[in-house]
């Protein structure tokens, strides 16, 4: 079977799939091109109106998803900020989260004690290191934890009280566990938090891509149709239709253009 005749593709469909800052760039200087040449040509107007029909709502979707992917930026960031603040030192000195959190439960407890295994089984490990999503249900996973283990100790100082024995060390230990539930809960909150939006920003990114993409064929369909009008306008000069585009972007596009979506949470570095 014969290959395709190259005039019968749509060379802004191909070179642009999923390459929309690349979309954007060849209509924009399509559309300047246009213009500057429309007042010493009014038989360019209808070109003009063809790319401004589909260039319009191009352009205010893009720019919706354009901000979409900022926000979800920055709420990425938001997340990334809070597991440095769970598992690195702050600058300038001090103790991450899972380290303050880890040298009070061993003030009262030693890795080998059945407390200590049940608050922290693999002690700070799964705090540092694993996917995003892991460490960050680390955190809600110990809040869980720290309440049962205070009620098992009430529990035993009700009963050494009533034996008449020393419940003093046993007090300590369970008071330990009450002023550090606040701190690990508020936290778990905060990221929980964080991770929301960030879920929420993402899910505007696919919206508004799903709402691009139809806005990115439409937009290449005018442009293609522009080629064609001006062919036929300028059979006698072939080449001037180069002088609409910027073939550079349309023949060789600068590298690492990509935008790729959102989705997924790769590990943490």
């Amino acid at each position: 079977m014969p290959d395709t005749w190259h005039y019968l593709e749509n060379q802004f469909l191909s070179v642009t799939k999923k390459r929309r800052g690349l979309a954007d760039a060849i209509y924009k200087d399509h559309l300047a091109k246009l213009t500057g040449k429309l007042p010493g040509n009014a038989a360019l107007a209808p070109l003009l109106a063809v790319v401004n029909a589909a260039g319009g709502p191009w352009s205010a979707k893009y720019g919706e998803w354009k901000n979409a992917r900022a926000e979800y930026r920055g709420a990425t960031q938001g997340v990334e900020n809070l597991l440095d603040v769970l598992r690195k030192k702050p600058v300038g000195g001090g103790r991450s989260k899972i380290e303050e959190w880890d040298s009070k439960i061993r003030a009262h407890w030693s890795p080998g004690d059945p407390i200590y295994a049940t608050l922290l089984p693999q002690g700070r490990e799964p705090f540092t290191t694993g996917t995003r999503d892991g460490m960050l249900d680390e955190v809600g996973l110990l809040a869980g934890r720290i309440q049962p283990q205070a009620d098992q100790l009430t529990a035993a100082i009700t009963a050494a009280l009533a034996a008449g024995a020393d419940a003093t060390l046993l007090t300590e230990q369970r008071d330990a566990l009450v002023a550090l539930k606040p701190s690990v809960v508020a936290f778990s909150a905060q990221v929980n938090a964080a991770r929301s939006l960030q879920t929420q920003k993402e899910g505007f990114v696919d919206e508004f891509s799903e709402q691009l993409e139809p806005l990115r064929v439409g937009l290449c369909v005018a442009l293609y149709r522009n080629v064609g009008s001006l062919m036929a306008m300028l059979a006698p000069h072939q080449t001037a239709v180069a002088g609409y585009f910027d073939l550079q972007l349309i023949m060789a596009p600068p590298a690492g253009d990509d935008e790729d979506e959102p989705g997924g949470n790769p590990p943490a570095g």
